[in-house]
């Protein structure tokens, strides 16, 4: 059963990614922000990283830089609702899989997820 951590600071938000993987049979975890999903990252195995890209403390590409400088790559998808060219192709190089904005239809995130798995 694939481990997936949701990354973001809108509880509203991170509360139905989780509930919608955990339907689909994933052990879905969600950070607050991204220093506590870094801690978790670097402590806990996971498949798959959903980070938003704006959070206090430590942002999504941030956390990209930090795990990367660790030596812990895994599979991600950068959500947005503040996107740009710019930040897309930053998390690209970084190593995101993916880059969604927000808004978005649940079953697009699915296909992603699937994609990324």
């Amino acid at each position: 059963m694939p481990k997936i951590l949701i990354a973001d600071d809108n509880a509203g938000q991170r509360d139905v990614l989780v509930e919608m993987l955990a339907s689909l049979g994933h052990t879905a975890v969600g950070a607050a922000d991204g220093l506590q999903a870094k801690d978790e990252l670097l402590g806990e195995d996971y498949d798959l990283l959903i980070t938003d890209l704006r959070m206090p403390a430590l942002d999504g590409i941030g956390l990209l830089a930090a795990l990367k400088e660790a030596g812990r790559q895994l599979a991600t998808i950068v959500i947005s609702a503040h996107g740009s060219v710019e930040t897309a192709v930053k998390a690209l190089q970084l190593g995101a899989l993916d880059f969604v904005e927000k808004p978005f239809p649940l079953s697009a995130m699915e296909a992603k997820v699937g994609k990324a798995l």
